[in-house]
């Protein structure tokens, strides 16, 4: 067997905190963390009050702590994939899709999760 990877970069589990903002002031911006992040997209918890719908575009920033003990500040346009609901019932987890992202970003958000990568694997939360 051939396992075969549909994803364009490697999605990480890990728990940053982000900040949502509206791309045309929908809605008050508000705060979340991430269940997830790849170089592509992230996946947020929000709580299932927020007013959210499938295919809306938002801005998301991100704060990137690497083990160098630098943080990186960036900020994406992403769209949401779709609004699923969470194992806890007052949250959604909400698949987002980076849009129009810059190489310079996208090269930080590799490094992150590659760096992630060796972490859970030192921890034994991960396999070779």
């Amino acid at each position: 067997m051939i396992r075969i990877q549909r994803r364009e970069y490697v999605r990480v589990d890990t728990t940053l905190d982000v900040a949502v903002h509206p791309l045309e002031n929908e809605f008050l911006p508000f705060s979340a963390v991430t269940a997830d992040i790849s170089a592509g997209g992230a996946a947020i918890l929000i709580p299932n009050s927020t007013q959210l719908s499938q295919d809306q575009e938002l801005v998301i920033w991100f704060s990137l702590p690497f083990q160098d003990e630098n943080i990186d500040y960036i900020k994406v346009e992403a769209k949401i994939l779709r609004l699923i609901p969470a194992e806890n019932v007052r949250f959604y987890k909400v698949p987002l899709q980076f849009k129009n992202i810059d190489e310079l970003t996208r090269q930080k958000l590799i490094r992150f999760c590659f760096q992630q990568q060796i972490q859970m694997r030192r921890k034994g939360l991960m396999a070779e």
